[in-house]
């Protein structure tokens, strides 16, 4: 079973997917390690990945995996956030990322890092391709796939929904405030019974229910 925080992945969980024979999916993608700076396929691929994952539900990418299903490692000293620090960035928007640390000791005394990028809400995200212009992806079992016209037209209708959503939620707090404010007994007050008011929570309860 594939975990879903960064704190459930440990080696025991590695081998179990590898010795089972876990194909790669929606939720993970394995990688033997970061693009050479001259491949720039490879460097595009990674880039692709981290949208497709912000664009869909999340995923985890675990670095140290070699092709044939073995656990390779990395190298220790190797500063692995900083390298992958800049593929994120150049989604469209900047994707959002976490890594377990730290990563993952094999008895040699390599590593094996382990990359978390959940679902987005400034989805949908795009990368840059030479050839084509601004590139959309989606992560499905098939691995990256491209979105439809319409899926990439309901994400930046739910995006600008989202950011209207979250205007009315700082207006419908800034009005909880207020009122709360009006019925603050001064201490020189010669009442001893609490004012009491009643606060709206619609909003409050409609975005709180579309958190994920």
């Amino acid at each position: 079973m594939v975990p879903d925080v960064l704190e459930e992945w440990n080696i025991d969980t590695l081998r179990n997917l590898l010795t089972k024979g876990y194909f790669e999916s929606e939720a993970f993608d394995f990688k033997e390690t970061l693009p050479r700076s001259t491949d720039e396929s490879g460097k595009l691929r990674l880039v692709k990945t981290c949208c497709a994952f912000a664009n869909s539900g999340g995923g985890f990418l675990i670095f140290g995996v070699s092709n044939n299903g073995s656990l390779e490692g990395l190298d220790p000293n190797f500063d692995f956030p900083e390298q992958f620090g800049s593929y994120p960035q150049k989604c469209m928007p900047t994707v959002t990322w976490d890594f377990k640390n730290p990563p993952i000791s094999l008895e040699d005394g390599k590593v094996i890092h382990i990359v978390y990028i959940p679902k987005s809400w400034n989805a949908a995200h795009s990368c840059e391709v030479a050839s084509d212009g601004l590139c959309f992806v989606k992560r499905t079992n098939k691995g990256n796939e491209p979105m439809s016209y319409e899926e990439i037209r309901l994400a930046f209708l739910q995006y600008y929904e989202k950011r209207l959503k979250l205007q009315l939620l700082k207006a419908e707090l800034d009005n909880i405030k207020k009122h709360a404010e009006e019925l603050i007994i001064p201490a020189h007050a010669a009442s001893t019974q609490p004012a009491m008011g009643d606060f709206s929570l619609t909003v409050l309860e409609t975005v709180y229910g579309e958190v994920p």
